[in-house]
């Protein structure tokens, strides 16, 4: 793991760290790929976390709407079901 940081090396330790070869270069670009990549992923888990939390949220509220619905279809038939019986009585 490298140093975090880079003020108390010298020119010659950070080239040698750098490295000049072929490998080192090809070592550097595969580590941007697979940065990349989780962070493609990390993009993707996020997008996935988002629907599932705005599909259970719109379900939530759904379920309020119609909770609240059977609530007033309840009260409604109550109060018709009381009219009724003082109809009966006149």
């Amino acid at each position: 793991m490298p140093p975090a940081n880079f003020t108390g090396l010298s020119t010659e330790e950070l080239q040698k760290m750098e490295g000049i070869t072929r490998e080192s270069v090809e070592a550097r670009l595969q580590c941007l790929r697979n940065i990349q990549l989780l962070l493609d992923a990390s993009v993707t888990l996020m997008l996935q976390y988002s629907a599932a939390a705005a599909s259970a949220s719109a379900a939530s509220r759904l379920s309020v709407l119609v909770t609240a619905t059977r609530n007033n279809s309840i009260a409604s038939v109550r109060n018709l079901s009381q009219r009724d019986q003082w109809n009966c009585y006149i």
